[in-house]
């Protein structure tokens, strides 16, 4: 399948600022601002290594998917020719498990990539807006139902009917966020509405209930529900998110503690974002809630709003992220929409340590 390229460079431009304003010239910033005003919101970013990523977004009308080549100094607009849709054109969602092979999801449609982004092949059986893989064959899509393949893509698989059943509601759940363990693949936990997680001990092909006990004895407590993410370091150990606060287990969700009652906001009452964690270092975790980007040191009993450059969030300017990837402990990308009094665009935004 035949893909565009046009090249975006960034500018900088230098402007002089009189004496009477606020000097930020020593200011030390947890992202840096890349210089990027496009005229569409991003959605998703995915890096390969320090200096090749991909990061996707749209509008009502057209979907972009951008590449860069020199760690986000210079970024490629990929144009998918074939591609067509008159529900959605976003690019939701980018994984790249191998160098060469990666996904991404439109939200209804999916494509796979082998060669490292250079051509895009539709998928079958595809259509859910959130989606990971935890090797270049095995990958789960979820937007209420949850999915898998387990041949790159070429297949998509229902569960059973009744794997995950709820202990509070009767019918059909919905499925709002999947997580695999980063160092055992093996170990996955899935969510849903009701606050109920379920564990996966053979890599996502079967589930079971892991905090019925909690649920059983906590089933009108409002901790446990409208979950807006899990981040389990363990099969045993773990933490559970929502708008009334932060609660951890040590014991394989048998019980969860409340450790920080400033909770990850939701909306209306919807969950409209998944955490994303990752760790720049053993103590040091970045995540993100609804448009906002955290850090935290201390294992979640605590955390503040990150620094960005050119953003104060102070009503002139302000960014909405949302996503981000750690490609390691020292690199970072996010991506979303910035505002200032003129106009609203897409930003991409750099973590350098």
């Amino acid at each position: 399948m035949k893909s565009t390229f046009i090249t975006i460079v960034s500018f900088v431009i230098l402007f002089a600022f009189s004496s009477c304003e606020k000097d930020d010239s020593n200011r030390t910033y947890d992202f840096k601002d890349l210089g990027f005003e496009f005229d569409y919101e991003l959605y998703s970013v995915s890096f390969i290594n320090e200096d090749i990523g991909f990061a996707g977004g749209g509008d009502r009308e057209n979907h972009y998917l951008l590449k860069t080549m020199d760690g986000g100094d210079t970024w490629n607009e990929i144009i998918i020719d074939d591609y067509i849709s008159p529900i959605d054109n976003d690019v939701s969602a980018i994984c790249f498990p191998s160098e060469n092979i990666g996904y991404l999801s439109f939200g209804i449609d999916g494509y796979k990539t082998t060669d490292q982004g250079e051509t895009w092949e539709k998928m079958d059986g595809f259509f859910q807006r959130n989606m990971i893989f935890t090797s270049v064959d095995t990958g789960f899509t979820y937007n209420g139902n949850l999915r898998y393949t387990v041949d790159g893509g070429q297949t998509w698989n229902r569960y059973p009917e009744g794997t995950f059943s709820s202990t509070i509601n009767s019918g059909e759940i919905r499925i709002e966020g999947v997580q695999f363990l980063k160092n055992n693949s093996s170990i996955g936990f899935a969510f849903d509405e009701n606050g109920e997680i379920f564990i996966s001990r053979d890599g996502g092909i079967s589930w079971e209930i892991y905090n019925g006990e909690w649920i059983a004895e906590n089933s009108n407590a409002n901790s446990i529900r409208f979950l807006t993410g899990i981040y389990f370091i363990s099969e045993t150990e773990g933490f559970i998110f929502n708008d009334d606060g932060i609660y951890k287990t040590t014991d394989s969700g048998k019980s969860f503690n409340l450790i920080n009652p400033k909770g990850i906001k939701i909306v209306n009452g919807e969950i409209t974002s998944h955490l994303k964690i990752s760790h720049t270092d053993e103590n040091t975790i970045y995540f993100n809630g609804w448009e906002n980007l955290y850090k935290t040191k201390n294992g979640f009993e605590s955390y503040s709003e990150v620094s960005i450059e050119n953003y104060q969030n102070d009503g002139d300017t302000y960014v909405d992220i949302n996503h981000f990837t750690m490609v390691n402990n020292n690199i970072g990308y996010a991506v979303g929409s910035g505002s200032d009094d003129d106009k609203d665009y897409g930003v991409i935004l750099k973590y350098l340590k």
